[in-house]
């Protein structure tokens, strides 16, 4: 191997590491910006049950409401940087794997993710972005419920 190719696989490696890095802190975001809404929809309607629908609970319904989308909005936008380097990674792997043919990396990676697929056939077909969105557009959808009914007993007032 002359060194003009063992420094482009150093670069391209050491390209690729930086992206994975940069697409795993976005996923870990995600999942504190999904753990803390959860949090905060827990205590919100908690304090929403306790007070009942009315009135006074309004400003805390559209908070959750706000919340909720703020967070949805952020997790997608925060999945789509995640992808974005998660694709150059691919390349740049791509073409690393290109500078070694005989390795068999391929290959022994196509054939662990199929015994992967079979072992977990519903769970590897799931998204993680599915749910950590659905978490938060039912923490909007909870705080909705909530403006309406508080809307609903106001107008009946």
């Amino acid at each position: 191997m002359s060194p003009d190719q063992d420094h482009a696989r150093q670069l391209l490696y050491r390209l690729m590491a930086e992206n994975r890095q940069h697409a795993r802190r976005s996923e870990d975001r995600r999942i504190a910006i999904t753990s803390v809404t959860v949090l905060a929809s827990t205590v919100s309607l908690i304090a929403l049950t306790s007070i009942g629908p009315g009135p006074r609970t309004l400003p805390l319904a559209l908070w959750l409401t706000g919340i909720g989308a703020l967070s949805t909005l952020l997790c997608a936008k925060l999945y789509e940087r995640a992808l974005f380097h998660e694709r150059r990674a691919r390349e740049l792997r791509a073409r690393l794997l290109a500078l070694a043919p005989d390795a068999g990396i391929e290959q022994a990676q196509q054939e662990a993710e199929a015994a992967h697929r079979r072992e977990h056939p519903r769970l590897s077909s799931l998204r993680l972005n599915t749910l950590l969105l659905a978490v938060n557009v039912l923490a909007a959808l909870l705080g909705l419920l909530y403006v309406v009914l508080a809307l609903a007993l106001l107008l009946l007032l």
